[in-house]
């Protein structure tokens, strides 16, 4: 059996990736990410901006990602 709960806003728990405070221009380095699409951060920008009106975009650097918000 499980509890229903009502009144939970959602996304109220902490976000992993804080896409949401970037401005056109900024760019974030990701390093040592975990693998797998549910830890990508590419994959998560993606989502986000396709949610927002957002764009961004990603390439690869070293051993990381570097993601850019583009519009």
């Amino acid at each position: 059996m499980f509890n229903i709960e009502k009144g939970i806003p959602f996304g109220s728990g902490r976000m992993k990736y804080n896409f949401g405070a970037m401005d056109v221009g900024d760019s974030v380095f990701f390093d040592n990410e975990p693998k797998g699409s549910q830890a990508n951060p590419v994959l998560a920008a993606r989502s986000f901006g396709n949610c927002h009106q957002r764009k961004f975009a990603a390439k690869i650097e070293g051993d990381g990602v570097r993601v850019w918000r583009i519009e």
